[in-house]
């Protein structure tokens, strides 16, 4: 149907059930017309309102960060949230469990004014696990940062007292894991 044909319609009730659902389509078209004009501008709208909220969300991170004395991030977080990590700019960057983690991600956690990267952990326990076995294996991309640095000998403390297992089971790291590992006074009579 035309849209001279639908607007000559004055009373729907004498039409016959065809030219009936020819108008009803009619309708259902022009309304989806009107609505598929919309709808970009819609889109468009709500992506400028999100982009918006989430400049305000970040200036209010940034501003509660910046009256903190520590800042703490997962590895991933600081990642997502490195335009925060730069407009901090912090000269201190501590990383746990910095064995697990790839280098890659820990390069995005450092800002210019980086001036001290801590790394802490064990680097003869977990590895990084990257998603790309052939790169692990290839490119040696399942040596993290902090395990590359142990091995061309760079300056590193090692804890040799533990704190957290029974004697007899700390003594089975010896000398497999670890070369010489202590007991702690508060684990010697720790029961099970």
């Amino acid at each position: 149907m035309h849209k001279r044909e639908a607007k000559n319609i004055r009373d729907v009730w004498v039409l016959n059930y065809k030219q009936r659902w020819r108008l009803y389509k009619f309708w259902l078209e022009s309304f989806i017309d009107k609505v598929n004009k919309y709808i970009p501008k819609l889109h468009q709208e709500i992506r400028e309102g999100y982009r918006d909220l989430q400049n305000m969300r970040m200036v209010e991170d940034i501003s509660v960060c910046r009256h903190a004395l520590v800042v703490g991030m997962t590895i991933t977080g600081a990642a997502k949230h490195r335009h925060i990590v730069q407009v901090l700019n912090p000269m201190i960057v501590i990383v746990e469990e910095a064995a697990e983690v790839l280098e890659s991600h820990i390069v995005t956690s450092l800002a210019p004014g980086t001036e001290h990267l801590i790394l802490i952990g064990d680097h003869q326990q977990l590895k990084p696990s990257p998603t790309v076995y052939e790169l692990a294996t290839k490119f040696g991309m399942n040596v993290s940062l902090f395990e590359r640095m142990v091995e061309n000998g760079l300056d590193c403390y090692k804890l040799e007292i533990q704190h957290r297992m029974r004697p007899e089971i700390a003594s089975q790291l010896v000398p497999h894991i670890y070369t010489k590992l202590l007991n702690h006074e508060s684990v010697k009579n720790m029961k099970i």
